[in-house]
């Protein structure tokens, strides 16, 4: 036919070079010498790192992330601008509230049992609020700088309120822990229970400095209001 252009025709080097390549999923047979031998070294230095306690040199996407021991975590700052464990003391600190209610709940001799129960966490449990640890699991008892979350009811749902323990107390007459406000706390400020011994009475103490964290408007009467409901429920928690 007139005016066809001729075909050129492939040198047979080159197709097979190109077949070879889609047989080896797009790699040439000239490349597959090399990418095994980077392969090898690649193993290699895995293998000797794995072995030398070093993480791996690369994490797939879908490995989850490295754990976090508790003891390395960063702390976060407490919420409030006042000294840790000022809630033990009489004085408040400026557009703060202060509260401070005493009950009796026994003889002396129910001190000891009244003090174990508070510094594990038996006045909120009680009061039907969970203390969580920061890995998730059940708060242990009380030490200080022990860092979680206590889990609230309110009207139908739950608002997690982290935490972490300023002060532990241990002496002869009063027993017992405070603990500050977290980041993502609904309130700013410090909260202690208390039990002491009052001559032939064990009476337990609810203190707290406290204010919203967030400068609403109605958050500060709503606040109040929770605060009374749940100190009604830590005074009878020990009876």
């Amino acid at each position: 036919m007139r005016g066809a252009v001729p075909r050129r025709r492939a040198r047979p080097g080159r197709r097979r070079l190109r077949d070879d390549a889609l047989a080896l999923g797009g790699v040439p047979v000239a490349a597959r010498p090399l990418r095994a031998e980077l392969g090898r070294r690649a193993a290699a230095q895995g293998g000797r790192a794995h072995r030398a306690g070093a993480p791996p040199l690369q994490r797939r996407l879908s490995d989850p992330p490295p754990a976090v021991r508790e003891d390395e975590a960063v702390l976060r700052p407490f919420t409030f601008d006042f000294l840790p464990g000022s809630v033990l003391e009489d004085a408040t600190p400026g557009g703060h509230r202060r509260l401070l209610r005493r009950s009796v709940i026994g003889t002396a001799a129910t001190f000891d049992a009244a003090a174990a129960a508070v510094l594990d966490w038996q006045v909120q449990r009680r009061s039907g609020i969970r203390v969580l640890a920061v890995s998730g699991s059940e708060a242990p008892p009380v030490s200080e700088g022990l860092e979680g979350a206590v889990v609230v009811p309110i009207l139908g749902r739950t608002v997690t309120a982290p935490v972490r323990v300023t002060r532990v107390l241990r002496e002869d007459d009063v027993v017992g822990f405070a603990y500050g406000t977290l980041p993502g706390h609904p309130e700013s400020g410090e909260e202690a229970f208390l039990v002491r011994r009052a001559g032939p009475e064990t009476v337990f103490e609810l203190r707290a400095l406290s204010r919203p964290a967030f400068p609403y408007s109605l958050a500060a009467p709503v606040g109040a209001a929770l605060q009374r409901r749940f100190s009604d429920r830590y005074l009878s928690a020990l009876l």
